[in-house]
């Protein structure tokens, strides 16, 4: 997952990149900083990037013209204006601006912007988990679908079964908008889902039933999951 910062001046970057990485390692996420010098560049690579920190005075192009172009490119990609200027936010709101950050740059305001990303599953976050007793690091992204299992839970993976420490409960705090807590006992990723027809959703080979007072509210939360990925760029 990358992270695009575009600025034509290097010290700003620098500066955003230095208090980025910090929160990032802070909220365990999973991610790659690309810096951009100017709209051009970061055009050419507009198709690699689910996020982009953009300025909005920048030379050759600005920052909205930027988005603009990036967006009839990469519809999905979240843009996060960078500005001083407040005037400015109306056309951030044309281009389907995610966010908006002032200058200059707070570390409590980009903590607030990257756990919304990671809440909304545009950035993942890792896990420290056990195999084994052995201990591995995977990003949410990698988990089918997470079960109870008495004093922790166990995170069922392509590559496996992990376990972690904890509850459901703390899990699903964890856990970004594309999961949806199934039943007491399952919470399962909707980016997952292989099939689902009357109450049971199949899943890494499983089928696993969805509790019937959570039936009505995960079948409408699925279709607009379904929703908004057939709308995504291919």
């Amino acid at each position: 997952m990358r992270i695009g910062i575009c600025d034509d001046e290097e010290t700003s970057f620098a500066f955003l990149k230095g208090l980025m990485q910090e929160v990032l390692r802070e909220l365990e996420a999973d991610v790659e900083i690309i810096y951009f010098s100017s709209g051009k560049e970061l055009l050419e690579q507009a198709d690699k990037l689910s996020v982009v920190f953009l300025d909005i005075y920048m030379t050759e192009m600005d920052g909205i013209e930027t988005g603009y172009r990036l967006k009839r490119i990469n519809s999905g990609c979240q843009v996060i204006i960078a500005t001083e200027a407040e005037e400015l936010y109306k056309e951030g709101f044309k281009i389907g601006a995610y966010r908006f950050m002032t200058k200059p740059f707070q570390k409590e305001e980009l903590w607030e912007v990257i756990e919304s990303l990671m809440q909304d599953g545009f950035i993942a976050r890792n896990l420290t988990v056990y195999q084994k007793r052995v201990r591995h690091c995977i990003s949410i992204n990698e988990i089918y679908y997470v079960r109870s299992m008495n004093d922790a839970v166990e995170l069922v993976c392509e590559t496996g079964v992990y376990r972690k420490k904890g509850t459901l409960n703390e899990m699903e705090a964890l856990l970004s908008s594309t999961f949806y807590r199934i039943s007491k006992g399952n919470i399962i990723n909707m980016k997952k889902i292989a099939k689902y027809q009357n109450g049971m959703v199949t899943i890494c080979d499983k089928e696993l039933k969805v509790a019937v007072r959570r039936k009505t509210m995960f079948e409408q939360e699925f279709s607009n999951y379904m929703m908004l990925e057939s709308k995504a760029p291919i």
